[in-house]
C-alpha cells in the first residue's frame, strides 16, 4: 500500500480499493489517519457497496428449533452457488435466553429486536463484517397497551443514515394506528403520527428499496386476499397505496426485488402440480389509476415456490421439507431456478432427533463497510 501511494494518484488507489474485498478495506483503514478518513468517506462507502453488491451477494437465514424444550435461534449465511453455510456470530448485547427476531437487513447491517416483536423490545443494529453493535432503546411514547406491532428497517437513499420504522395499534380492528421513526442522524425517535386504517391487515413481511418501505395489504388480518401494496417513503414521510387489479388478486403474493425495482410476485396454481410466478410492477399512474406491467413470468414450477430474491438471473427460494415428519420441518432447503428448471438444491439445516425447525426470516445480504 505504501508503494502504491508513492507511485499512483490517490483517486486511482481509491478506485482500486472500491473493488477490493471488505476485509482489505478494514485493514487499509489502519495504515494512517489519511486513509482512515478517506475510506470512511460516504462517497467511498457507497461506491464500494455497489461494487460488492454485484459480486458477493449471499443469503441470510434466521432459523430456530426446539431442543430439549429449549428454543435455539441462529443466523446462517449461505453462498447460493455452492450451498456453503456459515453460522453468524450473535451480537454480545443479546441478553436473556438469546431469543430474538431479525427485522431486516440492508447494506450488510442486521436490525434485530432483542425480545421478539413484543412490547419494550430493544432494537439492535449489528454489522456482520466488523461485529460492531448499536443498541437503540424502545420508543418511550409507546405503552404496554399496544397489541399490534410492526417494524421495518431501511437506509435513506445514497446516504449512510438509516431509520427504523415502528408502527403500533392498541387493538386488532381499530381504525386508528400510529407510527414513529428512529433516525441515525438525529439519534432519536420522531413524534408519533396517527393514521387511519387497520394495521393488522398489513403483512409483517416488508421489502425496502431506495428509502421506500413496501407492505402487502390484505382484506382482513385472517385473509390471504391481497388488496394493495402500501409504500412509505422515509424521505418524504408519505404513504402511497397501489391498488392491485381484481384479476391479479388470486393465488398467493409476495414482494421481491428484481432489476432494481420492488415487484409484486403473484403465484398461481396451474393444474395442482405446477405453479406460475409472475412479477408485476407499477409502470405508470394516470388519473389515480395504476397501470401494472408484467416484468417476468416463470412457468412450470413443479412445486409451490415462495420467491425471495434474485441472484443474477436465478430465482432464490428457501423451502422446507416435511417428509414423514407429521408437519414438523425435516430440512431447510435453498433452491435456485434458472430458465424454469431446478438449477441447484442445497440442504441448509436438517431436523431429526426431535428438532422442530422453523424458518423465521430470509433475505439477501452483502458484506459492507457501512458504519453502525
Amino acid at each position: 500500500m505504501a508503494m502504491l501511494h508513492q507511485t499512483l494518484p490517490d483517486d486511482i488507489i481509491l478506485e482500486i480499493l472500491s473493488r477490493a474485498d471488505s476485509v482489505v478495506i478494514g485493514r487499509s483503514r489502519t495504515l494512517s489517519k489519511f486513509w482512515n478518513e478517506a475510506l470512511w468517506a460516504p462517497e467511498f462507502v457507497l461506491r464500494h457497496t455497489m461494487s460488492q453488491t454485484r459480486k458477493h451477494k449471499s443469503v441470510i437465514v434466521h432459523a430456530s428449533y426446539l431442543h430439549a424444550r429449549e428454543k435455539i435461534d441462529s443466523l446462517i449465511r449461505i453462498l447460493p452457488s455452492t450451498g456453503t453455510r456459515t453460522y453468524v456470530a450473535l451480537p454480545t448485547k443479546l441478553t436473556g435466553s438469546g431469543a430474538f427476531n431479525l427485522v431486516g437487513c440492508e447494506n450488510g447491517m442486521l436490525c434485530i429486536t432483542e425480545k421478539g416483536h413484543g412490547n419494550n423490545a430493544n432494537i439492535l443494529l449489528y454489522s456482520m463484517l466488523t461485529q460492531s453493535e448499536n443498541l437503540i432503546s424502545y420508543p418511550a411514547k409507546v405503552t404496554q397497551r399496544n397489541k399490534v406491532l410492526m417494524y421495518a428497517f431501511t437506509y435513506h437513499p445514497m446516504t449512510l443514515d438509516y431509520c427504523n420504522f415502528h408502527g403500533f395499534q392498541k387493538n386488532v380492528g381499530d381504525r386508528l394506528w400510529g407510527y414513529t421513526i428512529y433516525s441515525s442522524n438525529t439519534k432519536q425517535w420522531s413524534n408519533v403520527v396517527a393514521c387511519h386504517g387497520d394495521l393488522s391487515t398489513m403483512g409483517n413481511k416488508y421489502c425496502s428499496n431506495l428509502g421506500t418501505i413496501y407492505w402487502i395489504k390484505f382484506a382482513s388480518n385472517q385473509s390471504n386476499h391481497a388488496e394493495s401494496v402500501v409504500a412509505y417513503s422515509v424521505t418524504l414521510d408519505q404513504f402511497n397505496n397501489y391498488i392491485i387489479p381484481y384479476k391479479r388478486r388470486g393465488g398467493k403474493h409476495a414482494l421481491i426485488k428484481y432489476k432494481g425495482n420492488v415487484c409484486l410476485a403473484n403465484i398461481v396454481n396451474d393444474n395442482g402440480r405446477q405453479h406460475t410466478t409472475t412479477l408485476w410492477t407499477v409502470s405508470s399512474i394516470v388519473d389515480q389509476t395504476f397501470k401494472w406491467k408484467a416484468t417476468l413470468k416463470i412457468s412450470n414450477l413443479r412445486r409451490y415456490v415462495n420467491p425471495f430474491f434474485f441472484i443474477k438471473s436465478d430465482l432464490v427460494c428457501i423451502t422446507d421439507d416435511c417428509r414423514d415428519t407429521h408437519g414438523e420441518l425435516d430440512a431447510i432447503i435453498l433452491s435456485r431456478f434458472q430458465t424454469n428448471q431446478p438449477f441447484a438444491r442445497h440442504h441448509i439445516l436438517c431436523g431429526g432427533c426431535g428438532h422442530q425447525l422453523q424458518i423465521k426470516y430470509v433475505d439477501e445480504i452483502v458484506p459492507s463497510i457501512y458504519p453502525v
